[in-house]
Order: C-alpha cells, then sequence, then structure tokens
C-alpha cells in the first residue's frame, strides 16, 4: 500500500483545472466538490499539512470513491488519483478512523480469516464472485478445480486496512503455488498484485460479441459489443446507497435497451434495479458455448 508521504508529488502535480470532474461519476451523482478528484487531491494535501484531522466522517467521505480512474484518463497531468485515495483511506484508518458500517462487516471479517492452504486450480469468491458457477465453467472446460473459502484480499486494499500487507504475506505462503480463478475483477487485480497467478473466467476462453458490455477498470479485457460503456470500478457496497443508485441509473439510460453484460457480477444487480438487462459475462459466455 502506497503510504500518504509518497503521493505527496503526485499530489503537487495537481493544478487543480477541474477536467476530471466532468469524468467523474460520483462527481455527476453528488455535483459536490468534495466528491470530486480534485477534492480528493484538496483533501490529500489537507491531509499531508496537518491542516486536516482524520475522524470517522472523513473515511466515510473518501470511500465515496469507486477507484474506476476515469479521472485520470482524463488528466493532463496524469495525476495518479487512485493512489492518493487509497493512501488517504490507510492514513485515516491507521490514525483511528472507523469503518461505516456500509463496510465494516466485511472488512473485519476478511481481516480475521485465515487464508486457507491450497495449491492447483482452486476457486475463490473475492466479494462478488460465484464460486459455484465457476467451478461449473472451468468443469466444462474440463478443467477441475477446488472452491476454495478465502478471506476477500480485494476488500483489505479497496478499505486501505493496515492488515493489508500481513495478508498479502500469507497468500503468499499459503496459496502462492495454486492457480487461482475468480468471477470478481477486483480481486484478480489484487491478487496479482500480491505475485499470485490469478485469472478472470473469461480470461480463459475467446469471449462472444454482446449487445452492451460493461468492462471493469480493475482487469483491462475488450469484448466485442455494439456498445462499451465507462469502466466500472468498486461500487458495492463502498459507495453510499444514492450515488450508487444514480451511477447504475446512469448506464441504464445509455444502454438504451440493450443487454448490458459485466464482467463483474456486483453491477448485475444495481443495473437490473434500474431497469436494464443485465448479466454477468461469465453467463453470456457459457449460455453461446451451449448453442
Amino acid at each position: 500500500m502506497t503510504g500518504l508521504g509518497e503521493v505527496r508529488e503526485e499530489a503537487l502535480a495537481c493544478t487543480f483545472c477541474a477536467y476530471c470532474r466532468r469524468s467523474c461519476p460520483v462527481y455527476r451523482a453528488s455535483l459536490w466538490e468534495g466528491e470530486s478528484p480534485r477534492g480528493r487531491v484538496a483533501q490529500a494535501h489537507g491531509l499531508i499539512l496537518g491542516e486536516l484531522e482524520p475522524s470517522d466522517e472523513f473515511y466515510e467521505s473518501v470511500l465515496n470513491c469507486s477507484l474506476c480512474g476515469l479521472c485520470e484518463e482524463a488528466c493532463p497531468s496524469s495525476v495518479r488519483v487512485r493512489d492518493i485515495v487509497l493512501a488517504m483511506r490507510a492514513e485515516l484508518l491507521s490514525s483511528g478512523a472507523s469503518l461505516p458500517e456500509r463496510v465494516r462487516g466485511l472488512v473485519e471479517e476478511a481481516e480475521k480469516r485465515p487464508v486457507p492452504l491450497a495449491e492447483g486450480v482452486v476457486v475463490v469468491p473475492g466479494i462478488h464472485g460465484r464460486v459455484e458457477e465457476t467451478v461449473e465453467f472451468l468443469s466444462e472446460l474440463g478443467v477441475e478445480a477446488e472452491a476454495v473459502e478465502a478471506p476477500p484480499l480485494s476488500a483489505l486494499g479497496i478499505a486501505g486496512s493496515p492488515r493489508l500487507r500481513e495478508k498479502v504475506g500469507e497468500y503468499r505462503e499459503r496459496m502462492g503455488r495454486a492457480r487461482v480463478v475468480c468471477e470478481d475483477p477486483a480481486e484478480v487485480a489484487w491478487l496479482r498484485k500480491a505475485g499470485l497467478d490469478a485469472r478472470h473466467p473469461a480470461e480463459l476462453v475467446r469471449v462472444p460479441g454482446a449487445e452492451a458490455y460493461l468492462p471493469s477498470a480493475w482487469l483491462p479485457l475488450e469484448v466485442e459489443a455494439e456498445l462499451t460503456l465507462e469502466p466500472a470500478g468498486s461500487e458495492v457496497p463502498w459507495l453510499r446507497r444514492e450515488f450508487a443508485e444514480a451511477i447504475a441509473e446512469e448506464r441504464a439510460s445509455r444502454a438504451g435497451g440493450r443487454e448490458v453484460a459485466c464482467l463483474s457480477p456486483e453491477h448485475v444487480a444495481p443495473l437490473r434495479r434500474a431497469g436494464a438487462d443485465a448479466v454477468p459475462l461469465l453467463d453470456l459466455i457459457r449460455s453461446r458455448a451451449s448453442l
């Protein structure tokens, strides 16, 4: 995890031009400067200079970033906003801030649960991945896999948990020789950062075309589609509900009645509640393979 002091120069590179605001789904949902990417940079300056005090409210606000990275694409200075946000979360938690109720159970359980010893091909759930469906999919490919109840490393990484480094060591020691498959793109990304051989099931086959495709900011995977939506970050349960719902409604509107194939199952239910026809990409792959 990058420390706050390590992103000081990164924060200084921001010119506060506001190009990032138009790209940010959370800012479009909130229309509040504090929830914009440049607002996050200003908050980082405040923490670094000691002008802002760590608090539960401060941490909860900083949690309202999905880490989608769209602001970084829009930024003329290429400021790594995600690194800044993650460093702030880690700093705030290490300074005594408390996890909000919506993520407390998830993060605390991930901190406590031990990493099991595993080798061969294993399937882990992450936060949003479906284990049974993934095991069945691998079986259809002729691959025997074992389902493993491992704690989601992504939960600790996204939250900025002080237990992240320790849990990374556990993963390397106990599952470092395994080939890990997970339907949750964020989990795949954090496991790869830890040095594990981790794959999303869609990376193992040729993916069929889709009407609309919702990529993940955590895992670059191109899919041929009539419409490709903006990459999604981690929204559930991290964002306030009203922000997550507004983002889903915006996506549903952009889909224009097309079926949306989601790389992460996380986004299927919110899109359906917003009136869109949404399916996990893995389900689309399996349905086309059976034709």
